[in-house]
């Protein structure tokens, strides 16, 4: 402060030294002449004379700053499970710690050989008597002191520990998510002194006015873990342990090593999940899809799927402790009326109700007291999902390398993986009985996966987990995007970073693509399959259900907070086909969509083999059916579809009276002439229905009565 007053001092007597000189010459200072020459570089001349000082940071300052666009749900545990992905962990635990149990907790650690794990975990657990039956705490007020998150993965190396106390120095591995080096930092949004132990080593880190230091040294016993350890700044009930279950479901969705996660209150495991994947199976590339990006940077080697299974053991202690959300709206189904309900007897009986004197009824038995509910009962569900993968070979430019380089602090991977969560009809329905089925108004832990068909916006973009940016179809999806630093959406305003952003986005267009071939040509197959003759129209209404929801789920909402997204991603989805047909359900099948038509009531009395979309299309997926029609894919019925089907069939009597009722409408208003009216009349064929059903061609009738002239 000393330096800094003189140089002020020093400053301002130059100044009056220099007014004084300029007064007394009697010249006006301008703003030329006090500014200082300088070089190429933008330096003063006089660069050289000066002194070098250092430049401060406000530590204290700068976390809070970057922690207040942390504004995510669940910021702390999203950091640290990805962080524990990184580090090829298998399992996590989540330890939420009351004073009281902290501290028994820290006593037994002192006689303890390995301080660090002497919290009681699983292996306790059982062993426990029925004592823990005891009356159990609310888990809206309870108090919790501390927080302890614990993974398996490898343990801390020297640049570990060097590297977690320094800012804004990601790490360089391409193959690792994190890359802006603050995601530790966010522990001290719920901490002043945060404490991790990994191998055989501590550090803890603590404040001296506004410079934060660490302290490090050694464990008495190596532990095969690391444990990050948090004493809350202020205590508070611990989050909302349903919608930290459904978050942490989603989350470990898409992790690429992670497999397990449990939760525990005191000791006690609150909630354990489970991920398992199947075998994967090649699907190779849909023949004619445009594999490379725009920019050439990226292209799609394989294409494959895997089957993922979750498994959630929850205690109903959880459930009944119930979510902060506002459950789904689910519409209510309007009872059915009983037998002979209605009409002309319904209002009769209600008269009588009305005007008949009430009498005291016999009073019931009474019901036998509820069964006391078990709050530690466990509470199993499960989730099978489709994982739509593509390989992906990334050749960039050095230019943009370079640029990527800068931007991010590590080479941008040459291979990587661009996943699709899709959910089949089956498995969504069977998503939606579960729901019911629950007696518990938080409805199931994994809600936060089930396909969004109605565009609520429910689906989103991973980053490792996920981010705030939706995907505006029915699925999640993940992939190496370079997010804004608060990693809340991705970065599409930097130039050279939303080029690779974009190349990424092109990508998941074209996997929206191929997974929409592929579940269409599953649905041809089983169609064509189906028997000539016999009863098929039960089966054929399951397949044309199973290909409206794979229609619903590749329809293209409006994403948020970036719109560019889903737009990108629609964009992407239909230009990475353009040289190959859209399959898409009709009333006849599985076909492309150069020879469906939109329905028309005026044509429907006699154009009945003419594959049109389906009614519950129409009603159900609109949004898709208009974006077709305005790239021109689908087109109305035109007089050359007419034409086509009458040369294909002769007509019935009614089929031919509606045909010519279209036609007089036609003449009418004036879009006939005597061309098309030969052409219609040659194409016609009528199967008459008396005299043997003889054929005759409309073109050949010379001849016709009149039934008004004939009064008949």
């Amino acid at each position: 402060m000393a330096r800094a007053s003189a140089s002020v001092s020093a400053g301002t007597t130059g100044k009056r030294r220099r007014n004084a000189a300029n007064a007394s010459s009697g010249t006006r200072t301008s703003l030329t002449s006090r500014t200082p020459a300088v070089d190429m570089s933008g330096k003063p001349t006089e660069w050289d004379t000066g002194r070098d000082e250092t430049v401060e940071v406000n530590q204290r300052a700068l976390i809070d700053k970057v922690l207040a666009r942390y504004s995510g749900e669940f910021t702390v545990f999203r950091e640290l499970l990805q962080n524990s992905d990184d580090a090829g962990s298998s399992a996590v635990e989540i330890h939420f710690e009351t004073r009281a149990y902290a501290e028994k907790t820290k006593a037994a650690a002192s006689s303890s050989s390995s301080p660090a794990d002497a919290e009681p975990s699983e292996g306790d657990e059982s062993t426990r008597t029925d004592k823990a039956r005891e009356d159990l705490p609310d888990l809206k007020t309870v108090q919790v002191h501390q927080w302890v998150f614990k993974n398996n993965g490898q343990v801390f190396r020297e640049e570990d520990w060097s590297r977690l106390k320094k800012i804004a120095e990601g790490n360089p591995d391409e193959e690792k998510i994190g890359a802006f080096g603050v995601g530790f930092y966010s522990l001290f949004s719920v901490t002043e002194d945060p404490f991790v132990t990994s191998g055989d080593q501590w550090m803890g880190f603590y404040w001296k006015g506004d410079q934060l230091l660490a302290r490090r040294g050694m464990l008495p016993a190596p532990s095969p873990q690391t444990s990050f350890h948090m004493s809350l700044r202020d205590p508070a009930p611990p989050p909302p342990l349903f919608d930290f279950a459904r978050f942490l479901a989603s989350s470990l969705t898409f992790m690429a090593r992670l497999q397990e996660v449990a939760v525990f209150l005191d000791g006690r495991r609150v909630v354990r999940l489970f991920k398992e994947r199947g075998a994967p199976r090649g699907l190779g590339v849909p023949r004619g899809l445009k594999v490379r990006s725009p920019a050439g940077g990226m292209g799609v080697r394989v294409v494959e799927v895997t089957p993922l299974h979750i498994k959630a053991d929850v205690l109903r202690w959880v459930y009944a402790a119930g979510s902060e959300k506002p459950p789904p709206v689910v519409p209510a189904s309007k009872p059915k009326p009983a037998p002979g309900a209605g009409g002309f007897f319904s209002s009769l009986f209600s008269s009588f109700a009305s005007s008949t004197p009430s009498r005291t009824a016999s009073p019931l038995p009474s019901a036998p007291p509820p069964k006391p509910v078990d709050l530690l009962e466990v509470v199993q569900s499960k989730v099978t999902l489709a994982v739509y993968a593509a390989d992906v070979e990334v050749k960039l430019d050095k230019k943009l390398e370079r640029e990527l380089y800068r931007s991010t602090k590590k080479n941008p991977p040459s291979r990587l993986r661009y996943e699709l969560i899709y959910t089949g009809k089956e498995e969504y329905d069977e998503s939606r009985r579960e729901d019911e089925r629950y007696p518990f108004a938080t409805g199931s832990v994994f809600q936060g996966l089930r396909a969004d068909l109605d565009g609520t916006g429910s689906a989103r973009i991973f980053i490792g987990h996920a981010t705030g940016q939706t995907t505006g179809i029915g699925g999640h999806m993940a992939a190496r995007f370079i997010p804004t630093v608060e990693r809340e959406s991705i970065d599409l305003v930097d130039r050279n970073v939303a080029v690779w952003n974009k190349e990424l986005l092109y990508i998941g267009g074209f996997l929206c693509r191929a997974a929409y071939m592929i579940e269409l040509a599953n649905i041809r197959e089983a169609w064509d399959a189906l028997p000539p003759e016999g009863d098929s129209e039960e089966l054929k209404a399951h397949l044309r259900a199973r290909a409206l929801h794979v229609l619903k789920f590749f329809t293209f909402h409006s994403s948020t907070p970036s719109s560019t997204v889903s737009q990108l991603l629609q964009d992407a989805f239909f230009a990475s086909g353009t040289s190959v047909g859209f399959p898409l359900m009709s009333t006849a099948g599985v076909r492309d969509v150069k020879d469906v038509r939109v329905p028309d009531d005026a044509f429907a009395a006699f154009l009945r083999r003419l594959p049109v979309v389906p009614a519950e299309t129409l009603a159900e997926a609109r949004a898709m059916v208009d974006a077709l029609q305005a790239r021109r894919m689908l087109r109305d019925i035109a007089f050359d579809d007419v034409l086509g089907e009458l040369r294909q069939r002769p007509l019935g009597e009614t089929e031919a009276a509606a045909c010519l009722r279209w036609w007089v409408t036609v003449h009418r208003s004036g879009a006939g002439n005597e061309r098309v009216r030969r052409e219609l009349l040659d194409a016609a064929v009528v199967a008459a229905e008396g005299d043997g059903g003889r054929v005759v061609q409309l073109a050949a009738v010379q001849t016709f009565l009149n039934p008004r002239a004939t009064g008949a």
